[in-house]
């Protein structure tokens, strides 16, 4: 404990020497100085951070500086981001599996069920109405065997309309490339208005993190002409 207790006092005494020297040195430095340093730090850190979120959209096409090219990230890359969006939405967001478990359900069977209701009432309303003398005979007793039995062959027929639904989805819809397609056709405006409202807030606090480290970096100068 006596050990611990020599090496904290030294410690804090050598801190306190450096602070004091540091603050004997700045004494003598401009006070215009000591203030416009991290200021003008802070500013261009903040300003860097600005030019480079604005240029991974910008310019939208390349321009050519002999020694560089400039051409914004995404512009000069959309059809990479595309691609990979597509095959993270197909392999880790939706799939064909979703859709098969979703037209399982038997929330989604309930509700087939009464649509398959809905429509045969409005298919007997309209055919009685249209055939009066078959409508005669649709009453009562007559109408609700009619209407069960249709009812029971369609929805004994449901599930291998569900399953060629299924199979038609699979067979047709390619997730990958719908998603894909769509975004590297998406037209850059719309596309930077999209990321924009998603990220703004981190897209701003970025810019201020460079003037946060600008600023930081601007102290740390001064400590360096201190020494």
């Amino acid at each position: 404990m006596k050990d611990n207790a020599i090496i904290f006092s030294t410690v804090i005494a050598l801190v306190l020497l450096i602070v004091d020297f540091l603050t004997i040195r700045m004494l003598f430095m401009d006070i215009s100085s000591i203030i416009l340093i991290p200021m003008i730090a802070a500013l261009i850190g903040w300003i860097t951070n600005f030019i480079a979120i604005r240029m991974l959209f910008r310019p939208r096409t390349p321009i050519n500086l002999g020694v560089c090219t400039l051409h914004g990230l995404v512009p000069k890359r959309q059809a990479e981001i595309a691609r990979s969006i597509g095959d993270v939405v197909a392999r880790d967001l939706i799939s064909h599996d979703d859709i098969t478990s979703v037209l399982k359900l038997p929330e989604t069977k309930g509700k087939i069920s009464s649509e398959i209701e809905q429509e045969i009432d409005g298919f007997i309303r309209g055919f009685a109405e249209q055939n009066p003398m078959v409508g005669m005979f649709l009453q009562g007793e007559a109408l609700i065997k009619v209407r069960s039995a249709l009812i029971t062959q369609l929805e004994e027929r449901t599930p291998r309309l569900i399953e060629h639904v299924i199979t038609a989805v699979e067979d047709k819809v390619d997730f990958q490339k719908i998603v894909e397609s769509k975004v590297a056709t998406l037209e850059l405006d719309r596309l930077e208005e999209l990321i924009n409202r998603v990220a703004s807030r981190e897209l701003r606090t970025i810019e201020l993190l460079g003037g946060v480290l600008g600023f930081l970096v601007g102290i740390l100068q001064l400590l360096v002409i201190g020494i």
